[in-house]
Order: structure tokens, then sequence, then C-alpha cells
């Protein structure tokens, strides 16, 4: 087994040393833009929390369905930008740069060197970014964000770069950010079939031929499997998915009584060398719904006793630090809350990591409605969120349900019992067809 620490991608914490200025700012995303007069700010960072409340900080939008006045908590909202510089070695010119960001609220335009990477309009939604076309080699480089937060929630949202950012490098050929999907079938006691599929990328202007290893490993780093699959070809610029099937004995089921995970590791081989690691987790249960047992976990009949949670830490605002998130995860369990519904969007990566590891069943919502100033251009955008937000969640066993919305109107009228709104019917059969053509593993529903 290879050493993982020396081959596996480089994930380095992007969080501290930014610039920031509350307001717009002209010519801000340009490289050499000078911020010296800007705020020093390390994040994550909710720019609102900070004040002041004040009632001319209320939000009033004509020709809206509700009243928004009070959603920003009368706190500042607004435009804000953020800055930082960062160098990049020689060394590196042949590895691939990734920068994952895990939230921002919202409108966010991504520029790194002042030329636009990306426009992230979701202020939930986890995203990444590949850049390595534009980064300057031996040199300085700078990345810009200019974020719009007009308030397009119900509650308080935060504003601002208010999760955890994320700078990547890899291997030109290498196994893509959030590139695994494990799944369990025919789950039992006695044993579990495990599928791994790997996609992996090759950002070479040539074809490869490589071998990709994958163990996995018990909640103790015990081998209990291992597969090698070699003579794999990819093609220039070329993405591919590899499938390897495994069946583990005695394997330990996860629930809410005995969250256990196992652990994938997979390698790329090149040429004999290791150029490529990725870790993943995973937990093997069976979910089932059953018309007069109701719910089953791993064949056992569970009663969900939960509630609807906010992303945000009350008076610390957004950016919510972990252990606070952790403290109230710990308490809503010590009183016997064995669920929780995302209300109504993506969490941060690490609120679902703790519900793997203290056994917590999660609903997870995609977005809250499919009209008006809550999601911006829903009909445009939600595949693009939705396929980010399942290949970052898929693996996780808390999740078993997925939630394609919230309060999207009703299906019917109890005054007219002829009506019925085929637009509501049309995009729920839209959206729940494509979850599962993505990941057929949950029960799907919405609020």
């Amino acid at each position: 087994m290879i050493n993982g620490e020396i081959f596996k991608h480089k994930k380095n914490n992007f969080d501290f040393e930014w610039k920031f200025n509350k307001g717009d700012s002209n010519n801000a995303n340009e490289k050499d833009f000078d911020d010296s007069g800007w705020s020093d700010v390390n994040l994550p960072h909710d720019w609102s929390i900070e004040g002041p409340i004040d009632k001319k900080n209320a939000v009033h939008k004509e020709n809206e369905e509700f009243y928004l006045s009070g959603c920003s908590g009368y706190l500042p909202y607004g435009t804000g930008w953020y800055r930082k510089k960062f160098h990049v070695s020689w060394e590196d010119e042949n590895k691939t740069f990734i920068m994952q960001f895990d939230g921002i609220y919202r409108k966010a335009e991504i520029f790194i060197n002042g030329e636009k990477a990306f426009y992230q309009i979701d202020g939930y939604t986890s995203f990444y970014i590949d850049i390595t076309k534009y980064i300057i080699y031996g040199s300085q480089n700078s990345v810009s964000v200019r974020v719009n937060n007009d308030v397009g929630s119900r509650w308080y949202s935060g504003s601002g770069i208010y999760r955890h950012v994320w700078l990547i490098k890899t291997d030109k050929l290498h196994i893509k950010n959030w590139g695994t999907y494990i799944t369990a079938s025919n789950v039992s006691p006695l044993k579990s079939d495990v599928n791994v599929l790997t996609e992996i990328k090759n950002d070479n202007n040539e074809n490869k031929i490589f071998g990709l290893e994958t163990v996995i490993f018990d909640k103790d780093d015990n081998v209990v499997s291992k597969k090698t699959d070699n003579d794999l070809e990819i093609k220039q610029n070329g993405e591919i998915k590899v499938s390897q099937d495994f069946i583990l004995s005695n394997p330990v089921l996860w629930s809410e009584d005995h969250p256990v995970r196992y652990k994938v590791i997979n390698t790329i081989f090149f040429q004999s060398q290791a150029i490529d690691s990725y870790e993943s987790y995973f937990g093997i249960r069976s979910i089932k719904l059953d018309n007069k047992k109701g719910l089953l976990i791993n064949g056992k009949a569970v009663k969900m006793k939960g509630v609807c949670l906010h992303h945000d830490g009350g008076p610390v605002g957004a950016a919510v630090p972990e252990k606070v998130l952790e403290r109230r995860l710990v308490k809503l369990k010590e009183i016997g809350c064995n669920s929780i519904r995302t209300s109504h969007n993506q969490y941060s990566p690490e609120f679902y990591e703790m519900c793997d590891k203290m056994g917590i069943y999660v609903m997870h919502e995609f977005c809250d409605k499919w009209f008006g100033s809550h999601y911006p251009d829903f009909e445009n955008q939600w595949k693009k969120d939705f396929d980010l937000q399942i290949a970052l969640l898929r693996n996780h066993p808390s999740i078993i349900f997925y939630s394609i919305g919230n309060e999207n109107t009703s299906p019917y009228d109890n005054d007219n019992p002829d009506y019925e709104n085929d637009w509501f019917f049309k995009t729920t059969n839209e959206l729940g067809d494509y979850v599962r053509s993505k990941d057929p593993s949950r029960i799907i529903t919405q609020g």
C-alpha cells in the first residue's frame, strides 16, 4: 500500500489573509488592484452579522408574493468584495489547480488574475472551479470575489463567503473532485455488495494508460477488500468512469445506534508510480418504505423524530463555527432527535459528516421555491446546482431522503375539485426523475 499522505490530492485550506470591502468597487477584479485600504478578514465570514441593526436595513420588494421586510434581520446586506493573493511555483506548471467554495451568499462572481472564471447564483450550493488556465507560474496570483446579496431568502441568510474555501492541487491525470460514487446493495449482516464508481480526468494533451487501485478499510483502518484494474486507457483531455465491485462479509451496518463508516482510498498508478490518491467515506445500510411498517432502515422499522433546521447559528450568523454546529447536533441527539431536514437548502459539508458520525438521519433539501427571488433563474440553474450537490453528498449514509423543493404552491384547489396545477406536476416529475437518474439510492420527496 502506498503512502497516501505523499500522493493524495493536496487540499489546502484557503481561509486566511483575505481582504474585504463592504460595498461595490470599480476594477476590484483586476490582478494588481490596490486593496491596501480594505479590511483584513479570515474566512468563513458573514459581514451582515457585524451590523449595525437598523430599521433602514429592512428589505422592500415590489410584486413579491412574500413580504420580505424582516428577512435580513434588519442587518446590512448588498454588495461586497473579497480579494486574496497567492504564489504558484514554476515547479507546479504540470499540475491541475482547483478552487473549491463551500458556500457564498450569493450571486458570486469569481475572478482569477482579472479574468472571470465562474458565476454562482445560488448562495447555498458548494461548487468548485478548475483555475489552471488562469494561473501565472512563478508569480503572485490573485482571486477576487464579488458578492451580491439582494436578500432572496425568507429567513436570515447572512452575506459573503460564509463557508470554507480550499485550493486543491493534483496531477493532470487525477480522480475528479467529488469523483467517487459508492453504493451498497443486497445489504444484510452476513454480506453486502459494494460498488465503487470512480471518475477519472486527464488534463494532458495525450492519451494515457494507467492503473486504478481501490482499497476499502473498516473503522479501525484494517483492509477489508482491495481491487486493482490495470491497462486502463483515457483519451487526451478526456474523462472516464471506472466501476469496481466488491463483496464485504459480515459488514457493520450504519444506523442511528451504530453510525459506523468505511473508508475508500483510490490510487492512480502511471508507469508504476502512484500519482494521485483520493479518500472517501461511506456507510452500508438499506432504506425502504413499507405501506404497513413505515420507514425501514436495515429492515428495522424506524420512527423519525426530528426537526426542520435552518443553516445559521443565531447570534454568530451564517458563518457557523464547527464547534457551535456540533454542540447543536449533540444537544438535539440528547433530547431524542434522530433526524433533521435541511431547511431549505444545502448545508455546509461539515454538517453531513457530523450526522454520519453521530447517527442522525437527514432529509437533504436541494432548494426552497422554484420561482421568484428565492432562486433566481431557477429554470436555467437547477440542473447544475443539483449535479454539484449530489456529487458532493451522495456517499453520506446519513442522507436517506432527497427533497426537491419546498412550498411550491398546491397541486389542487379545495374550492375547485376539477383544478389541477399542471406546472406543479410537470416540474415535480422533471426534478424527481432527474435526481433518480443521478442517484437512485434515496427516497425522493418535497415540502
